[in-house]
């Protein structure tokens, strides 16, 4: 049964933490952890470094315009046969209506798409799913569709594997799209085209030193109303809490709280030390972005650390860290700043090079970073929400600027005639043509 000080913490995290944790033991001296080569790995349409002995925990949470996007390692010959045996098994099976759960099987290239009912009552709505075989690996978009659109469905999900790359878990694609797990998804999604725009990752990992430590990394890009800030959440914890858990919300140690900035990205961070439940103290950390909302570019983006998980069945769940806080505090800014948006040095499909630059039309760069290239850029705001419009031409060298994002007007607004504006807001800009030269 959990006590007060279990309860305690676990309100915490569930009022700071939004993105659901899968918390495992991790495996083991932090000062070699640090010194030592780092890995980068692509995480959506972002980088970050973690020491090269990071390892991934289970399978990463990748879930792309509505499908769910998983990969693990087979051989062809198990690949096919597990299709098959799938396919004879929904085959077999009748629905309570139609004589199979069985609708569609279609071939593809290297693998297959299969569409079926859940089980024998369902009526609403068919599984639909593409299987995918490549360099030992089985790639599968699933996602949930009404009957009657199935149709549409399917051509929309072929529309979408016909974009997918498989890529090794340490190769960076030079072009624009979003990193799942094995694999890569060129472009963007436009939802003047009626796409459903959504893309998120996460990813746990843990250390082969320090076995009570574990980090996960984060980013989605949100839809509806944006939600509220890391530091806006924290307030309102306390002031909940308080009430509630007087004692154990005192012995909890605020080492950091605040505004922690990382190029362009408006981040805050909360730095907590608690108590373990055998003595001791342990560590909670979170950096976070809001991020804006239906925007691929400008994701919520989340960075938790945690330390003091009992990596042995025996003894209490929480124990002493085996980081100091100093130590902790150094390795969490280590891997938040080094998260950054991808570069994107290649262009792909209707973004040729130019001839005469070595920088491609559809370059990606951030508010505060230096333009690689003359030419005319373009924000990811819409035209009409942004002072003086979202295209702009800058000179090479030029710092590329944050925007004035106008909002929506209210009564009074709209009789004075007037937009509600947001100054100094960052932004992504892209390159859409380059200054010729005379």
């Amino acid at each position: 049964m959990l006590n007060k000080q279990s309860l305690a913490q676990l309100a915490i995290t569930s009022l700071i933490i939004t993105h659901p944790l899968s918390i495992k033991a991790a495996p083991a001296n932090i000062g070699a952890q640090m010194s030592a080569a780092k890995q980068t790995l692509c995480l959506g349409r972002y980088l970050v470094d973690l020491p090269k002995n990071a390892t991934l925990i289970g399978s990463r949470d990748d879930r792309y315009s509505g499908y769910e996007v998983t990969s693990f390692t087979t051989s062809r010959d198990t690949f096919d046969r597990a299709l098959k045996e799938k396919e004879k098994k929904l085959s077999e099976t009748k629905h309570k209506k139609d004589p199979m759960l069985l609708k569609l099987s279609k071939e593809l290239k290297d693998g297959k798409i299969l569409a079926y009912w859940e089980n024998d009552f369902s009526d609403v709505g068919y599984i639909l799913e593409a299987h995918l075989f490549s360099n030992h690996i089985q790639h599968t978009f699933k996602t949930e569709v009404i009957k009657d659109r199935l149709s549409a469905a399917v051509i929309r999900l072929e529309n979408t594997i016909q974009k997918f790359i498989h890529r090794a878990e340490n190769e960076l694609p030079p072009q624009d799209g979003f990193c799942v797990q094995n694999g890569f998804i060129a472009g963007q999604m436009n939802a003047a085209n009626g796409d459903f725009v959504q893309e998120s990752t996460a990813a746990r990992f843990q250390f082969k030193s320090h076995p009570d430590f574990y980090i996960e990394v984060s980013t989605d890009s949100l839809r509806g109303e944006a939600e509220e800030n890391l530091l806006t959440r924290w307030s309102k914890a306390q002031g909940s809490l308080v009430g509630m858990f007087a004692t154990q919300m005192a012995s909890v140690q605020k080492l950091r709280m605040g505004a922690h900035p990382v190029g362009s990205l408006k981040g805050e961070e909360v730095l907590l030390s608690l108590p373990a439940e055998g003595g001791g103290r342990l560590h909670q950390f979170t950096w976070e972005v809001p991020g804006k909302p239906g925007l691929v570019m400008e994701p919520k983006i989340q960075i938790v650390m945690e330390s003091g998980l009992n990596p042995t069945p025996n003894g209490p769940r929480k124990i002493q860290a085996s980081l100091s806080n100093e130590t902790a505090m150094e390795l969490f800014d280590e891997i938040v700043n080094s998260i950054r948006l991808r570069p994107i040095t290649d262009a792909n499909g209707d973004k040729p090079v130019s001839a005469t630059s070595a920088v491609p039309l559809g370059t990606l760069v951030a508010s505060g970073q230096p333009s690689p290239q003359t030419g005319t850029w373009r924000c990811s705001e819409r035209h009409e929400d942004v002072e003086s419009g979202n295209t702009r031409v800058f000179k090479q060298g030029e710092i590329m600027p944050t925007i004035t994002l106008l909002g929506k007007p209210g009564l009074l607004d709209s009789l004075a005639g007037k937009r509600p504006s947001k100054p100094n807001w960052p932004t992504v800009w892209r390159l859409v043509s380059i200054e010729k030269t005379p």
